[in-house]
């Protein structure tokens, strides 16, 4: 558990992307008194990953849906954990995901999330058939890496799904448009692999001409504003 989560209370509701019965354990792992005393949810493509967080940890179980806006979820949750999603998705498929994890957090939750960074770069070039891609593939990835700070491409057999590099500034680029704010970023943070982003609902800030309204509601909604106003005699 990182330290600046120490001290946090117990979750009510907590959201796993979970994966494989692995990743579940890597998931847990660290949290599991705050999880256990927590209502828990699992969600994933892969069903049976989802089905062993139902026997073993007592979850309720969602199957998830390549299109964020199938996915049915009506609870709002405290806490969000998304381990490699993100990471084998390209870069336009981010911001419904993002949306949708939006719309099923608490106003005062968290999401975390996790991104291949500058570590996997290095990876690539010294471990290029652990991540599943052609060295044309590893080479074209890099390249878009270089030049924009995000690269993908898709496994052999899997259009839309494969790997993906994204660097901080992107990461960081694409959170300013939507709604949550950035409220701590971990590299290597998980397994000493994945980068980690904890993000919390953003809080917008009334416009000035709002701002002038609400004080203008204040003012004649007090007890004296007819005096002031000149509507009594």
């Amino acid at each position: 558990m990182h330290p600046r989560l120490a001290d946090k209370p117990i979750w009510r509701n907590v959201y796993l992307n979970i994966g494989s019965s692995l990743r579940a354990r890597q998931s847990i792992k660290g949290a599991e008194s705050r999880v256990s005393q927590s209502n828990f949810t699992a969600c994933d493509l892969n069903e049976h990953g989802v089905d062993f967080c139902v026997r073993k940890f007592g979850a309720t179980g969602a199957y998830s849906d390549v299109e964020p806006r199938k996915i049915r979820i009506q609870a709002k949750f405290d806490l969000i954990w998304v381990g490699s999603l993100f990471t084998h998705l390209n870069g336009d498929r981010w911001s419904s995901f993002l949306n949708l994890f939006s719309s099923i957090l608490a106003k005062d939750g968290i999401l975390f999330f996790s991104t291949h960074g500058d570590f996997v770069v290095g990876r690539l070039e010294r471990f290029p058939k652990f991540y599943g891609l052609s060295p044309e593939q590893i080479e074209m990835v890099k390249l878009q890496y270089t030049k924009g700070g995000f690269g993908y491409a898709d496994y052999g057999k899997n259009p839309g799904y494969g790997i993906s590099l994204s660097s901080a500034e992107w990461v960081k680029k694409l959170l300013m448009l939507s709604s949550f704010d950035l409220a701590a970023f971990i590299p290597t943070a998980w397994d000493k692999h994945h980068d980690v982003w904890a993000v919390k609902p953003k809080i917008v800030e009334p416009t000035l001409t709002a701002k002038i309204l609400c004080q203008i509601i204040r003012k004649v909604t007090e007890p004296s504003a007819e005096i002031r106003l000149g509507l009594r005699p």
